[in-house]
């Protein structure tokens, strides 16, 4: 698993996942994806708030499809 930084929004804000209006100023809803070894994304939750996130049997599942060379999208 790897965690990205992006204080900038370069990347949440092109998949939906910016919210520019939180009272502290901009701040992004979780996101939780699945990308194969070609950097393509396979699978892709965002969350709505802080405390919703994606399933960890689901994204366990998936994960292992696309180890396998599934081809989820």
């Amino acid at each position: 698993m790897r965690l990205i930084s992006d204080p900038e929004g370069k990347l949440i804000r092109p998949i939906g996942a910016a919210n520019d209006e939180h009272w502290s100023g901009f701040i992004a809803f979780p996101v939780t994806m699945v990308v194969d070894p070609g950097g393509i994304v396979r699978w892709l939750y965002v969350s709505e708030s802080a405390s919703d996130r994606a399933s960890p049997l689901a994204l366990a599942k998936t994960a292992a499809s696309v180890a396998k060379g599934g081809q989820l999208a």
